[in-house]
């Protein structure tokens, strides 16, 4: 990975968050004028991948590629409605139907996962399901 400063002062122009942003900015400036903190705390939020959790993201809120942005956390990604969003009833459907038909066809490849009730639960049987795949 390159160095932190130098990613920063790449990503910071590109942040379409203005929050962010200025976040960035300021700690880039710290880092630049030889603030060692700043240029940690740099290199922590540009160490990585964003963490994803089951029940969603895990990263902590603040500008960096390690980061989640608060746009991230508002519903569909603070972004409104994408392409998929904006299809009719009718289309899940048919996504819906041909994702069973694979499953049946392919039921050593593909498992279904029922997706009602709690979250605790489908994500239960959605690790037995993958455990099951390397017993």
């Amino acid at each position: 990975m390159s160095d932190p400063v130098s990613l920063a002062r790449e990503i910071v122009s590109e942040d379409p968050d203005p929050e962010t942003r200025a976040e960035l900015e300021a700690l880039l400036k710290r880092a630049q004028d030889g603030d060692e903190a700043a240029r940690r705390d740099l290199a922590d939020r540009f160490s990585g991948p964003l963490e994803f959790g089951t029940a969603g993201l895990r990263g902590r809120v603040e500008a960096g590629l390690a980061r989640v942005a608060q746009r991230a956390r508002e519903p569909g990604g603070g972004l409104g409605p994408d392409r998929l969003d904006r299809e009719p009833l009718t289309f899940h459907q048919r996504v819906r139907q041909g994702y069973r038909a694979i499953a049946a066809a392919e039921p050593t490849r593909v498992r279904l996962i029922p997706a009602a009730g709690p979250a605790e639960e489908i994500h239960q049987l959605v690790v037995e399901t993958v455990r099951g795949l390397f017993a």
